[in-house]
């Protein structure tokens, strides 16, 4: 009569996945990538002592480019210019144009950086380059409490990408990542205050993250119908 209680599982992005209950949507699924051979390499994940949503902002806020990857990105323009950013329920996303400064980035030549983020927990860039093609970088952090995370992500190459090796370019990604870490690690407060408890202006850099808040609270009450109605 001994018995194991099973979960579902389903592998993408280079991880494993799982569910501890009904799900109330499907799986992060972006289009972007149906129809594109993508080569993926998991890296190790990184604790960051913040929120989930603190962590998905920080990952697409291109306004800090200049002051905080210097090193990675190189000199970077410190005005941001005007978002075009789009929003689909829980879907946020918008493109910026990345030229290649002189950092680690600097080799393969200047791309459209199109930001993809779902509510409530995964962020990426697809990186389009003019000649080597298409690399991805992809989010998903992990809540351990209300204000940590442990963040586990990975990078794609197109399987026939004329650039960088998939272990060159994961070294680059976690670059960033750690000179992103002890800047997220001074947050206050280190959630997003959902309930405005805590004074916030917005400049024209944040529309993409207003749309994320957006999106979050679009979730939230996809998840209230589902607790009383039972129906994704």
């Amino acid at each position: 009569k001994a018995a194991i209680r099973t979960y579902p599982a389903v592998e993408r992005f280079g991880h494993v996945w799982t569910v501890l209950e009904e799900p109330v949507t499907e799986l992060y699924d972006p289009e972007e990538w149906r129809d594109r051979d993508l080569v993926w390499l998991a890296a190790d994940p990184l604790s960051s002592s913040t929120g989930v949503a603190v962590a998905i902002e920080n990952f697409r806020d291109v306004a800090h480019f200049p002051f905080v990857h210097q090193v990675s990105m190189g000199p970077t323009p410190e005005v941001v210019e005007p978002l075009q950013v789009r929003r689909d329920g829980i879907d946020v996303r918008m493109d910026h144009q990345l030229d290649a400064g002189s950092g680690d980035w600097a080799a393969q030549g200047d791309c459209l950086m199109s930001y993809h983020c779902v509510a409530p927990g995964l962020a990426s860039i697809s990186y389009h380059y003019a000649v080597a093609g298409l690399r991805v970088v992809a989010g998903f952090p992990s809540p351990v409490s209300y204000d940590e995370v442990r963040i586990f992500w990975g990078v794609a190459n197109e399987r026939d990408f004329k650039g960088a090796s998939l272990e060159e370019c994961l070294r680059v990604e976690e670059m960033v990542y750690l000179e992103d870490l002890p800047i997220t690690a001074n947050i206050e407060p280190r959630e997003v205050p959902w309930d405005a408890e805590v004074p916030e202006f917005s400049a024209p850099a944040d529309l993409f993250t207003l749309n994320y808040r957006r999106a979050f609270h679009e979730l939230t009450r996809r998840t209230a119908e589902f607790v009383e109605t039972g129906t994704p």
